[in-house]
């Protein structure tokens, strides 16, 4: 079955009922159970809370849901001996660490992280062996090279080791047939995320029995391999007519007529609000213009205090198309004073923040707000992590490295006193101003979104030259402003910082269109 739905149109929640159904009806019986396999953490979070709140805090009887790299890895632990595997000699990829060895490569080499992520994508593409990795790799890329050197002398795997090795794994015919045994039918999320090792991968497991789920027009992974193309193609092989969601349960009318709008640009269908859903009103459209980014920062941090001080239920999402455009903003929350939650900061992961909200205090009281409190604060949480937590740790010494940055501007105990504990990972987006870039925030949604930086070269991004490139950057713009639930704001600044200095911007080539779908901004 193929189950195609615009954003907001309730794809995670159809999955989650299908799996209760399939449960009530007796199909799964323990030991069996239904696998979930969708593209990220975030997806993943997301699908596991969404499938407790429907099967119960006992899901797992039932079904296991994981991430493509996570099922590789699950293959490498349990089933490495079929490609000369131990557990012993392999160490599962830590991101902190993994990012650190490629950075270190890129500088030793002169060279950027976007080139080297490819030629290790493309080397690592298929059921390729250790060997057959070092022949491709020899053909091009002298870093490339080294950083498999250095990642196999650690005795690590990164994520792109997880899936050809587990595709090479699951091609073994024992394997397979073990896994399809154990799981009585499979649901793929967010496919048009997924490149053809990922549909490779889950193939001889679910094969005849595949419920695959997601909108071609949200197909934002591109530079990370992604081929939705092909993946729709190899999936219409299998299926009849998809099943097609149309209602949306997320946003107001006047944001889903802009969704509707960009979404039937990218070839998607058009999306109208659910009848089940009664909206108080249209909903909210506007666009601000600045002069720099540092007014448009002082205005979004007086808008979003006004927003909590007003409403301290709901929660304000800040999203950017890259980093480098929220610095000033981040700046200024933060002289504020703002409780805020940053995806893409390693100290602001909730079992972090956990840890070092828990330890601050004992450590300035043994040594003091900067950076001799950071290591005693570092070695406080080191102690208190289990050790088969390795995960965790990483997370931690990437906060702490982010930490020491911050404690030469601020003291300690007022940088880890702005970081928002957020109880459970799992949960929707929690009350508040949270911060991050598009691809992070996909499947997400807030009652309020700003979307930053609506200048040519950020939104669309400088890469898009080509019709296909800017295709690219619309389904970009589509997830960013589908994350609205009643309010939707776009801001774009006449000049913003490059290289120390401002420069003059021009607005997007489409912020005259999204005008158009514009009312007047509540006071």
């Amino acid at each position: 079955m193929l189950v195609t739905a615009p954003p907001g149109c309730g794809k995670t929640e159809f999955m989650a009922r299908r799996a209760r159904d399939l449960v009530r009806a007796g199909m799964i019986r323990p030991p069996r159970k239904i696998l979930v396999v969708t593209f990220s953490n975030r997806a993943k979070d997301n699908l596991k809370h969404r499938v407790s709140c429907t099967l119960g805090p006992n899901f797992d009887q039932y079904v296991t849901v994981t991430n493509f790299h996570g099922l590789g890895l699950r293959l490498l632990t349990n089933h490495g001996n079929v490609i000369g595997r131990t557990i012993d000699d392999t160490r599962h990829p830590l991101p902190g660490s993994l990012r650190r060895l490629r950075n270190q490569i890129c500088a030793e080499y002169d060279t950027n992280q976007n080139d080297l992520g490819k030629v290790l994508r493309w080397a690592k593409s298929g059921p390729y062996t250790d060997d057959d990795v070092l022949e491709r790799l020899a053909s091009g890329s002298a870093a490339a090279v080294e950083y498999e050197r250095r990642l196999r002398t650690q005795g690590r795997v990164d994520f792109d080791d997880a899936l050809r090795l587990g595709l090479l794994i699951v091609r073994n015919p024992s394997v397979a047939e073990l896994y399809r045994e154990h799981f009585a039918c499979v649901f793929v999320d967010e496919v048009q995320d997924l490149s053809d090792l990922h549909f490779d991968l889950i193939e001889p497991i679910g094969i005849g029995r595949t419920v695959f789920a997601g909108d071609q027009a949200q197909g934002i992974f591109g530079f990370a391999g992604a081929n939705p193309k092909s993946i729709y193609a190899r999936i219409s092989q299998r299926t009849s007519a998809p099943v097609t969601l149309a209602d949306s349960y997320r946003s107001a009318p006047a944001i889903l007529r802009l969704v509707s709008a960009i979404s039937e640009r990218l070839g998607g269908p058009g999306v109208a609000a659910s009848p089940d859903m009664n909206w108080a009103t249209d909903g909210t459209i506007a666009v601000e213009h600045f002069d720099d980014t540092r007014s448009e920062a002082d205005w979004v941090v007086g808008y979003v205090q006004q927003c909590i001080d007003d409403c301290p239920h709901e929660s304000i999402g800040v999203i950017v198309r890259a980093g480098f455009r929220r610095t000033d903003l981040d700046s200024a929350a933060n002289t504020a004073g703002l409780p805020v939650q940053i995806w893409d900061y390693p100290a602001h992961k909730p079992g972090v923040v956990r840890l070092l909200k828990r330890f601050v205090g004992p450590a300035v009281e043994t040594a003091g707000e900067g950076t001799a409190g950071v290591d005693e604060l570092y070695l406080r949480c080191y102690e208190e992590l289990a050790t088969d937590d390795p995960d965790t740790l990483d997370e931690l010494e990437e906060a702490i490295e982010h930490l020491t940055e911050l404690v030469a501007h601020e003291p300690l105990s007022s940088v880890v006193a702005k970081l928002r504990f957020v109880p459970d990972a799992n949960e929707p987006a929690s009350p508040g101003l949270h911060l991050l870039n598009a691809h992070v925030g996909k499947g997400q949604q807030f009652d309020r979104v700003i979307v930053l930086g609506m200048e040519d070269d950020h939104i669309p991004g400088y890469r898009a030259k080509t019709a296909d490139d800017e295709k690219d950057e619309m389904a970009v713009l589509l997830v960013m402003v589908s994350r609205a639930k009643h309010t939707l704001i776009f801001t774009c600044c006449a000049r913003t910082p490059k290289f120390d200095t401002l420069q003059a911007r021009s607005h997007s080539r489409w912020l005259k269109r999204i005008t158009e779908f514009s009312t007047t901004l509540p006071q």
